[in-house]
C-alpha cells in the first residue's frame, strides 16, 4: 500500500510539473519594450536575466531613483512587460500621477529570492552583488540608501522583506503587495500544500535548520526589533479577495506593527492575487516609495551608506 501511495505521489508530481513546464512553453510573448540583460552567476554558467524600465523621454543625463522589483512565484524578469505594468507607469508617468523611476526586474524563478543552504544558488547575492551595482552603473541612477527601493509581488514580497532584513541599511523605503509574509503558524500550513513542496524544494533552499532559521528570521519577530528595520519605511498592500493566507497574514503583520507603535502603511484593494487587480495600484507603490517629504524627516545620522559591489562588472551582458 506505501508503495502504491508512493508512485501516485510521484506520478502526480510529474504530471503537475509537465502541465507547468507545457503552458510556459505555449507563450508566444516576446519582450522587447524594456531593456534586458544578464548577469553571469558563475554557477554552472547559470546566468540570472533582467529587466530595466526607463519612463518616457529619458536620457541618461537624468539621474532618477532605482526601484528593485522582485516577481512573484511562476513569473519572470519578462513579466513586468508581459502584463503591460509600463504601459501602466508610462501613462501615470506622463499624467503626473507616479515619480519618473528607473526600475529593474531580475529573473528569480522559484527560488523565494533567497541565498540556498547549498551555497551555489545564491539569488540574493546574485541580485545584490551582481545585477543591481550594473544598472546603477549603466543607467546613471542616484545614490543608495537614499534613492534605491525595493518592491516585491507575493513571493517578491516575502523576498523584499528578507531582502531587508539581510542587507541592512541597502534601501530607504520597501513596499509589498499580496506578499507572503507568515506566521509560524501560516507556514506550517503552507508547507503541507502539494502544491507548494512541488514549486519550492523548501529543504534544498533553507536547508536542515529551516525550522530554527524561521524562528530567528520570522518578520513578526525581526521588524519591531530589529534597528535598520525600524528606520525603513514600509508599505503593505493586500486584496480583499487576496488567497486568503496571505489576507490574513497581512491583517496579522499589520496589527503586530500597530501593537507595537511602528509606523507603517497599509491598504486594502479590491481584488485577488492577480495582475489585472495588481496593476491599478502600482503608481500607488511608487508615490510612496518615491516619498521625498518623507525622506527629508529621517534621521541622517541612523542611515549608513552602502555601496553595493560587484566583483566583475564585465560578468554583465546586454541583449
Amino acid at each position: 500500500m506505501n508503495n502504491v501511495r508512493m508512485n501516485l505521489k510521484k506520478l502526480c508530481y510529474s504530471t503537475i510539473l509537465l502541465l507547468l513546464l507545457f503552458l510556459t512553453g505555449c507563450s508566444t510573448f516576446k519582450p522587447e519594450a524594456l531593456s534586458y540583460g544578464a548577469y553571469e552567476t558563475g554557477y554552472k554558467k547559470k546566468l540570472m536575466r533582467y529587466g530595466v524600465y526607463t519612463p518616457p523621454n529619458w536620457t541618461p543625463k537624468e539621474k532618477l531613483p532605482l526601484v528593485l522589483f522582485l516577481h512573484g512565484g511562476g513569473d519572470s524578469h519578462t513579466s513586468f512587460e508581459k502584463f503591460q505594468a509600463h504601459k501602466v507607469f508610462d501613462e501615470k508617468i506622463n499624467a503626473g500621477e507616479m515619480p519618473r523611476v528607473i526600475l529593474v526586474t531580475p529573473d528569480g524563478g522559484f527560488s523565494l529570492w533567497e541565498n540556498w543552504a547549498d551555497g551555489k544558488r545564491n539569488y540574493r547575492d546574485w541580485v545584490m552583488r551582481g545585477v543591481l551595482p550594473a544598472v546603477q552603473k549603466e543607467y546613471n541612477t542616484k545614490k543608495c540608501p537614499e534613492d534605491c527601493h525595493l518592491f516585491g509581488i507575493s513571493m517578491g514580497g516575502f523576498g523584499a522583506m528578507r531582502f531587508a532584513y539581510f542587507e541592512k541599511y541597502a534601501f530607504s523605503s520597501i513596499s509589498v503587495m499580496s506578499a507572503s509574509i507568515l506566521s509560524d503558524e501560516q507556514k506550517k500550513a503552507a508547507k503541507s500544500s502539494l502544491f507548494i513542496r512541488l514549486l519550492f524544494p523548501i529543504k534544498k533552499i533553507f536547508g536542515p535548520n529551516a525550522k530554527e532559521r524561521n524562528q530567528k528570521e520570522n518578520v513578526f519577530r525581526t521588524w519591531p526589533t530589529e534597528p535598520h528595520l525600524l528606520n525603513t519605511r514600509l508599505q503593505l498592500i493586500w486584496g480583499d479577495k487576496d488567497i486568503p493566507r496571505i489576507r490574513r497574514a497581512n491583517e496579522s503583520f499589520s496589527a503586530k506593527l500597530n501593537e507595537e507603535g511602528i509606523k507603517h502603511s497599509s491598504y486594502v484593494y479590491q481584488g485577488n492575487h492577480k495582475w489585472v487587480s495588481w496593476k491599478p495600484h502600482l503608481a500607488r507603490a511608487m508615490r510612496f516609495l518615491v516619498n521625498d517629504d518623507a525622506k527629508k524627516t529621517k534621521n541622517d545620522k541612523d542611515i549608513k551608506k552602502v555601496c553595493f559591489r560587484c566583483s566583475d562588472l564585465n560578468t554583465i551582458k546586454v541583449f
